[in-house]
């Protein structure tokens, strides 16, 4: 992944905020259903347009696939989630710099090494939350274990830790920005 010098993260820290700022007007126009769907839109410039290797996680694990099967990184979190999770936990208002905003989003972006036939899997895709219940989208280590995933391997294959153990080392090392 790319990196990207700080004049660009500041460009993109003044256009989230400023995606931020519509948001909350969207919120107040058309309440949680409106803000929802708006966040969904929104993943894009917030999300997706800033996943560079500034602002991702990559866990030092990985779920092992079938002998030769296509893996991939799945956004643990998912990014329409990250965008609802932000504005209802008003983390953008906690920004002070695009330093904040880069280390939010490295928080949030947790990347897992999977196979691409679990990705892809509908009810693994299924992890989307309402304005609700956003806050428990972080509890990503639910997601794995509702797939019957309850360890992971480390990337050097040298052994396996379980979910709510890398869970709890992730939740420490980024609470702050969360």
């Amino acid at each position: 992944m790319a990196k990207r010098s700080l004049e660009k993260w500041n460009n993109q820290f003044l256009i989230v905020q400023k995606t931020f700022e519509s948001i909350s007007e969207l919120y107040a126009i058309g309440g949680e259903k409106l803000v929802t769907e708006a966040c969904v839109a929104y993943r894009n410039p917030v999300v997706f347009d800033n996943q560079v290797s500034d602002a991702v996680f990559e866990l030092p694990f990985y779920i092992p696939g079938y002998g030769g099967e296509k893996m991939t990184h799945d956004h643990l979190i998912g990014m329409s989630n990250i965008v609802l999770y932000i504005h209802k936990r008003g983390l953008n208002k906690n920004w002070n710099s695009s330093s904040d905003f880069i280390q939010t989003l490295k928080a949030l972006q947790v990347l897992l090494l999977m196979p691409k036939s679990l990705n892809d899997k509908g009810s693994f895709k299924d992890w989307q939350f309402d304005y609700s219940n956003i806050e428990n989208c972080i509890y990503w280590n639910q997601k794995l274990k509702r797939e019957g995933i309850t360890t992971l391997t480390a990337e050097n294959g040298q052994f396996e830790a379980s979910v709510d153990d890398v869970w709890t080392e992730w939740y420490n090392q980024f609470k702050n920005y969360l």
